[in-house]
């Protein structure tokens, strides 16, 4: 695996961000509850505008190396993963050179047990670009060298 300059010291920190709100009435007054278990969790709550309660709270969550993180992708997927290909096309490419990976783009690592005791390790490519994305045709009937001409231009 060649994760490259753009990943060389590349940490990933998870933070989470909690804000309560107050979302709904506690007892809707055109329908009163009938029991204890109607006021805990009503089946139709009178909504409200959400109204903060209090200030936000940021949470520590994990810290990941992006270099082992994609080592440990690479074990569990038998051909080369997506977000991996992007990694090497990008340190391969002359956008290195010009700007930082972490200004347009997040890696949003995952890694859980699946259902059956298996080990799921998968990233996804997060694009955070504010610029205006450029827009596709539509490609409704197009066929052949029509179709390839009009994704070649996209792709430029």
């Amino acid at each position: 695996m060649q994760t490259g300059p753009c990943c060389e010291n590349f940490t990933l920190i998870q933070i989470d961000k909690t804000r309560e709100v107050f979302d709904r009435l506690l007892i809707n007054d055109h329908a009163p509850p009938e029991d204890m278990e109607e006021i805990i969790d009503p089946l139709n709550p009178a909504g409200i505008e959400n109204v903060p309660v209090g200030t936000s709270r940021y949470a520590y969550r994990r810290k990941t190396d992006i270099r082992l993180f994609m080592d440990a992708i690479n074990k569990h997927h038998a051909f080369e993963h997506p977000v991996q290909r992007f990694i090497d096309d990008w340190n391969r490419s002359s956008a290195e050179q010009k700007h930082l990976f972490t200004e347009d783009r997040l890696i949003r690592p995952s890694q859980y047990t699946g259902r059956f005791g298996e080990q799921i390790v998968n990233a996804e490519l997060i694009n955070t670009q504010n610029k205006r994305l450029p827009y596709l045709e539509d490609l409704t009937g197009k066929k052949g060298t029509t179709l390839n001409d009009l994704l070649n231009r996209f792709d430029r």
